[in-house]
């Protein structure tokens, strides 16, 4: 049985300031190997001894490192996760949009998604789709950002979800009210057929996940993302703004159209 309550919302972005001996001997070769020692040694303002210790993790003190940290600010930088893709966790399998069962041992347990949607929709979690149609091995994913996740509520309404009735398998389904000025019950029905699957009273206890998307299991198969460019993000923010322009454009030419129609007829 899955339950709700293992789904892990950690996140993999540490933001520690530690620094050792060994990590400061690592920058500045790193520094050297780039600026070369002459460099350095004019730029900063230190002695060239104190630039040897520091290469070979010997003890010195701290204002000799921030000389060479405030002359060369962007070569100290933490580099950036602008990862495109992260892994997404599948905790199951959706089978004929009927049954929720355990993942099979030959059967994935995670799959590729964009960092950006797992961010913004955090915590978000995915069911494989078997299916005798052409939808097989998509992934259904489902997320409890933003959302009462604690009981079935009005926010279920008219919603496809994934319901996690206490010592039972999880259930998906589309809520329905019962009740037009006052919400007595929700009904749980099938997505497709409308068949009731359970009756949930108003005052339930009932965890839940909404619907979110669906996406092919081989979404990212040709997908050659550069993992270290820390410029991927404004990149798609670009686009987006030329997606949005050009939407802008055509709904100016669209409306001047219109009024040269009508100006035409007069």
């Amino acid at each position: 049985m899955i339950n709700i309550k293992f789904i892990d919302n950690s996140n993999e972005h540490m933001d520690s300031d530690n620094t050792t001996l060994e990590d400061i001997s690592l920058h500045i070769n790193q520094l050297i190997a780039k600026e070369g020692r002459e460099k350095i040694v004019a730029k900063s303002g230190i002695d060239k001894n104190i630039l040897y210790r520091l290469s070979t993790g010997g003890n010195t003190n701290l204002d000799k490192y921030l000389k060479i940290k405030n002359a060369f600010p962007t070569a100290f930088k933490k580099k950036q996760n602008n990862k495109l893709l992260v892994d997404l966790p599948i905790l199951g399998q959706l089978v004929e949009d009927n049954m929720v069962r355990l993942l099979n041992v030959s059967q994935p347990t995670s799959t590729k998604v964009l960092s950006n949607t797992a961010k913004i929709f955090a915590p978000l979690f995915g069911y494989l789709t078997v299916s005798t149609t052409s939808y097989t091995s998509c992934v259904s994913l489902f997320s409890t950002s933003n959302i009462n996740s604690t009981k079935i509520g009005k926010q279920c309404i008219n919603r496809i979800i994934m319901a996690y009735p206490e010592n039972e398998n999880p259930i998906y389904g589309v809520v329905m009210a019962s009740g037009y000025q006052t919400t007595k019950s929700y009904r749980l029905m099938h997505p497709l057929t409308h068949k009731l699957l359970k009756e949930i009273p108003a005052d339930n206890n009932i965890q839940w996940a909404k619907w979110i998307a669906i996406q092919p299991f081989s979404f990212a198969e040709n997908l050659k993302a550069d993992d270290d460019n820390e410029h991927d993000h404004e990149l798609n923010e670009q686009y987006l703004k030329d997606v949005q322009n050009v939407g802008q454009n055509m709904r100016e030419d669209i409306t001047n159209v219109s009024k040269l129609a009508k100006f035409n007829k007069k």
